[in-house]
């Protein structure tokens, strides 16, 4: 178990790495920080929607017809590859040529997958990447879906969901995260400890 925790270790410093010297930077963006003079006194006060105005009913969660499609997306992609990853990575927006520094096994685009949610976010090319690196076994989502989307967020974890049941034990996240710090520049990594939703 200690071999596998120091190979993680070395693979996510080698990610860092490669990333902040390939020219694989985040996508630029800019916030800019003020004050509403229009907003609510309380941001706890909730409007109440209007009484002509019907509320969407909540969809059931159907448990089976989700494992049943969590299944269907194994079975496609292990008639593909009978690659086993260790280790699942997913990268946000900007960071997708990262991939191509691997020793890529396979590439499946998700659109080829029959029940993947696929996206249409810009930045996001929309294929699942067997690879290796340093005798890792490696699934890279390059792209992935976004609640804002209009994804249930059942659809949102649904890949990596696919991923554990082809057997990655261990994931890491990337994306572009904007922050009002002056003192982050554009490439910095940081740990996102909190974010607003």
């Amino acid at each position: 178990m200690k071999r596998i925790h120091s190979k993680l270790f070395c693979f996510i410093l080698i990610v860092m790495l490669m990333l902040s010297f390939s020219g694989c930077s985040p996508v630029q963006s800019t916030v800019t920080a003020g004050t509403d003079s229009e907003s609510p006194a309380s941001d706890n006060q909730e409007d109440p929607a209007p009484d002509d105005q019907e509320e969407e009913p909540v969809k059931d969660f159907d448990s089976d017809d989700y494992y049943a499609r969590l299944s269907g997306c194994v079975d496609q992609i292990r008639a593909r590859s009978d690659f086993e990853p260790d280790v699942a990575l997913v990268l946000g927006s900007g960071l997708g040529k990262y991939a191509e520094k691997l020793n890529i096994v396979t590439t499946i685009p998700y659109d080829e997958i029959n029940g993947w949610p696929t996206t249409s976010v810009a930045g996001h090319s929309g294929n699942l990447i067997f690879a290796t690196m340093d005798g890792l076994n490696i699934a890279v989502m390059q792209g992935r879906v976004h609640y804002y989307e209009g994804y249930d967020m059942q659809d949102v974890v649904f890949p990596l969901r696919v991923l554990h049941l082809l057997g990655a034990k261990t994931v890491v996240l990337t994306n572009a995260v904007g922050a009002i710090n002056e003192d982050f520049a554009v490439g910095d990594f940081v740990v996102v400890e909190d974010h607003i939703s």
